[in-house]
């Protein structure tokens, strides 16, 4: 089979110049009801959000008017900050044109099986394109990856960097773990393809994917109760905001006694 029946070099260059487009030109991209960019690359997209998001409450906490109120956590996330601007973001990057690119082959295969006729062709084909599809299963398992690791960053992050940015550090680590939980239903969707005489493929594919869900659960409880540590410092103060408010109004009434008093 000829590859150049399923991607060619204008696809190519379109695909790897989408994160070049504005942010209102990518989501159009999302929301055309095409299969590129699909839900990998927006699994990335997630991820590489959350980047962002980590490395900058990273970055506010390392300002020279603030990084000694966080001497002892500042060595370990600037580390944390290399690791994220040097590694995890450009992966995350690269899988998101990589996943566009590969389901692409995916499809036009499957596009291509469907409109042949003769039943030989038509199995070669199918069995492609069954190939192709474990490369695209094991894009959102790298990207699952690269969010889990972003995820352990962000709980460390929001515990130790900057609190007044921890609204963007919750982001990041919610970020992250959503896109976890999009990648493990891509794998479960696409497994489906494959019949029994896939099965110790299919087998393996399941229990990692198992395994991915463990880590997702334990995040995802350590998202949560970043979000109760908030709401539980917010009700602390709910008392002292309604004695103050009291104070006030009842002072209001006394004469004279000014606003200013």
């Amino acid at each position: 089979m000829n590859e150049e029946l399923y991607i060619n070099e204008d696809v190519l260059n379109h695909d790897t110049d989408l994160l070049g487009k504005t942010v209102s030109q990518l989501m159009d991209k999302f929301g055309a009801g095409n299969h590129k960019p699909g839900s990998g690359s927006a699994a990335a997209f997630q991820g590489m959000v959350s980047a962002k998001l980590i490395s900058t409450v990273i970055s506010l906490t390392a300002e020279e008017k603030r990084k000694h109120l966080y001497s002892q956590s500042i060595i370990e996330l600037l580390e944390f900050h290399k690791q994220i601007e040097e590694r995890i973001y450009l992966s995350l990057s690269e899988l998101f044109i990589s996943d566009s690119i590969q389901f692409d082959k995916t499809i036009k295969l499957r596009e291509a099986r469907d409109n042949e006729e003769d039943e030989i062709i038509k199995n070669q084909l199918r069995r492609q394109a069954l190939e192709e599809l474990k490369i695209s299963i094991n894009i959102p398992f790298e990207i699952a990856s690269l969010c889990a690791e972003l995820a352990d960053i962000a709980v460390f992050v929001f515990d130790n960097a900057f609190k007044s940015a921890r609204g963007d550090s919750q982001v990041g680590l919610s970020g992250a773990v959503s896109a976890m939980a999009g990648c493990m239903a891509i794998i479960r969707l696409n497994v489906l393809s494959y019949n029994s005489d896939e099965y110790n493929y299919t087998k393996y594919v399941v229990n990692q994917v198992n395994n991915l869900d463990k880590n997702y659960q334990r995040l995802n409880k350590l998202a949560d109760s970043r979000i109760d540590v908030l709401r539980n410092e917010f009700e602390q103060k709910v008392p002292l905001f309604e004695g103050i408010n009291n104070l006030i109004n009842k002072n209001k009434k006394k004469k004279g006694v000014k606003i200013e008093d």
